[in-house]
């Protein structure tokens, strides 16, 4: 494997590889990025009139993808790799540290799903009543 390669070079690491894992890195926050710029106002910015509901959704689902985030962070190998990075001094690992900082940051979102499901609960509350309402009226 690659990892025994590294550290069994006698100069502390293998150039190529880091090239490589310098590479992957730049894709990964690229990726990243996407996923934490995505913003629940965007069908509002579009002209749409998204529910509550679709509010909610949108921060299961932004939580759920940063959650998946951080446990691939967190992988032995990429730990690893962010270990290259750094003992070879790399440009690049400054860039690896700031963005699982701010994946570790967007952890915090569990605490607006969180809000959200109360929210939810009441806003299913509300629309049962309002259905109620209706059929009541149309009988």
């Amino acid at each position: 494997m690659y990892f025994s390669h590294f550290c069994s070079r006698p100069e502390g690491y293998d150039r190529n590889l880091v090239h490589a894992i310098e590479s992957v890195i730049i894709e990964w926050t690229h990726q990243i990025r996407d996923v934490l710029k995505k913003d629940s106002a965007q069908p509002l910015l579009e002209g749409l009139n998204p529910t509550p509901m679709v509010e909610i959704e949108f921060w299961k689902a932004k939580a759920q993808n940063l959650d998946c985030i951080y446990e691939q962070l967190r992988d032995p190998k990429v730990r690893k790799m962010a270990e290259m990075l750094e003992k070879s001094n790399s440009s690049y690992f400054p860039s690896f540290k700031n963005i699982f900082r701010d994946v570790v940051a967007g952890e915090n979102y569990n605490y607006v799903l969180h809000t959200m499901h109360s929210l939810h609960l009441y806003l299913v509350f509300l629309i049962s009543m309002w259905v109620h309402q209706i059929n009541h009226y149309v009988q």
